[in-house]
Formats: C-alpha cells, structure tokens, sequence
C-alpha cells in the first residue's frame, strides 16, 4: 500500500503552517502599534477639544460684558 501522503508534502505542510505562524505574528504586532497610535491621536483630539472648550468658556464672559456696550 502507498503512502496516502508522500516525503515532501509533509515537508511542505510543515513550511507553510511555519509560515502562517510568523505572518500571524507580524500582523498582530502591527495591529498592537497601530492601536497605540489611535490611542494617542485620541487622547491628543481630547486634549485640543478641551482647550477649544476652555478658550470657548473663557471668552463668552468677555462677550458678555462688551454686548451692552455694542447696543449704544
């Protein structure tokens, strides 16, 4: 009786998953860096929001106070 599965095709399995392995692994150490970028972007948009807000706030009383005095 043959081998249903001859010498180099388990070889060749063997190379394949060997590679499927180190491909896996470098996508999922890109997707890691990538996610840490977004992160950071994201706090950063937080950041520049709230300083927009606080420069927002920060002016409307001086709007305010120069609203009558537009009036006359």
């Amino acid at each position: 009786m043959k081998a249903f599965d001859p010498f180099p095709f388990g070889i060749l399995a063997l190379v394949i998953s060997s590679e499927s392995v180190v491909l896996t692994i470098f996508v999922l150490i890109s997707q890691n860096r990538m996610a840490r970028q977004a992160e950071k972007r994201s706090h950063l948009d937080l950041q520049v929001g709230m300083l927009a807000e606080q420069e927002l706030t920060g002016c409307t009383p001086d709007a305010a106070q120069d609203l009558p005095t537009l009036g006359h």
